[in-house]
């Protein structure tokens, strides 16, 4: 008798813990599942606004369509041929223009 109350004791301590750990592990899923799918919604929103601003940027810049004279053709061709290297040809070219830095950034210029 006292062998059954012993047994039918540890029977109950383990099938209650077992059913704890297995809420606890259940909530741990849970919580990994919202911090990795909260993780990809901001890492997405970084992408998204990192291409937003460049689009942006590229489009409040003012370039000149037309190529200048203080390039020399050379320069060009040779722009012109790397472009086709190493696209494949499939690559094409809108502007080319040469930099030009406000005094302030290069002094001895």
């Amino acid at each position: 008798m006292e062998d059954l109350l012993i047994i039918s004791w540890i029977n109950l301590l383990v099938s209650s813990n077992s059913t704890r750990m297995e809420s606890v592990f259940q909530t741990a899923c849970e919580i990994l599942g919202l911090g990795m799918v909260t993780i990809f919604a901001i890492l997405a929103l970084v992408v998204l606004a990192g291409h937003l601003l460049i689009r942006i940027v590229n489009r409040s810049i003012q370039s000149d369509n037309n190529t200048s004279d203080d390039i020399p053709e050379t320069h060009i061709v040779a722009i012109h041929a790397a472009v086709d290297v190493l696209t494949a040809g499939k690559g094409r070219i809108r502007s080319i223009s040469s930099p030009s830095y406000p005094d302030k950034l290069h002094p001895h210029a």
